[in-house]
């Protein structure tokens, strides 16, 4: 995305292009051509406060266009944000976001906006996976913590300003996340758990505290997972090199 808002070709051809209003329009039938164009795209655009339209939803699939998953993430996007979506609606096979007038990322360092609530709820209402919501809502979580964390450290150091800004930038988020734990073409949640949680904190010091409160299958769901997300110190928002799958140690 920032290579085409450049003028810059983009990889693969045609998956992401600008126009001269500055919209991004993304393919979501290219590369893979499922979910996952969908759902960081939408976010990154939030973050960025960029105009984004997605076409061609999912346009691989045996059924393209969007499922109840994600629609429920893009939901997320559009009410953590601030922003306004159109085509959101079951099958839709594209959809525009726009941003809020105030950026996203000032309405975090002011604690406006639904950033800053006790818990966000997501529910998929279906066996659609909780994996899949949490990679939509990750990013934009982490972003506001990023500008929460930073702020604070800029109020100071006195005691009276440090329980001022505990209270108005909290340095974790929590997320109630409804639907399918363990479905197939996704990630399980012990692999959230085991493998991504202990991943994340070790690269970037970002800890998912994951709590399973009750598991969802095909094709019922109603699985329940909370996910406390915290930055640690100290936080390395920096790139990560992680080329070593280490030994095997059981299977």
């Amino acid at each position: 995305a920032t290579m085409a808002a450049a003028g810059e070709p983009s990889s693969p051809e045609g998956l992401v292009s600008a126009s001269p209003s500055g919209e991004l329009t993304v393919d979501g039938s290219l590369m893979e051509g499922g979910g996952q164009i969908l759902r960081t795209s939408g976010a990154l655009a939030a973050i960025w406060d960029r105009r984004l339209r997605v076409v061609r939803i999912r346009g691989k699939r045996s059924k393209p266009g969007l499922r109840p998953q994600h629609l429920r993430g893009l939901e997320f996007v559009r009410d953590f944000s601030g922003g306004a979506m159109a085509g959101l609606e079951a099958d839709s096979t594209e959809v525009a976001f726009n941003p809020s007038e105030d950026a996203f990322l000032g309405q975090a360092e002011r604690s406006e906006s639904g950033v800053w609530i006790e818990e966000h709820l997501l529910d998929v209402k279906t066996a659609g996976a909780c994996t899949l919501l949490l990679q939509t809502a990750l990013p934009l979580v982490v972003a506001s913590l990023v500008v929460a964390k930073r702020r604070a450290r800029r109020a100071g150091e006195a005691e009276e300003k440090s329980k001022q800004r505990r209270k108005l930038f909290p340095s974790a988020q929590r997320l109630c996340l409804k639907g399918g734990t363990d479905v197939p073409h996704a990630p399980l949640v012990d692999y959230v758990a085991l493998v991504l949680a202990p991943n994340l904190e070790r690269l970037f010091g970002l800890h998912l505290a994951v709590d399973v409160r009750r598991r969802g299958f095909f094709p019922k769901g109603g699985g329940e997972v909370r996910v406390g997300v915290e930055l640690r110190s100290p936080c390395r928002p920096d790139p990560a090199t992680a080329t070593d799958a280490g030994k095997d140690r059981k299977v």
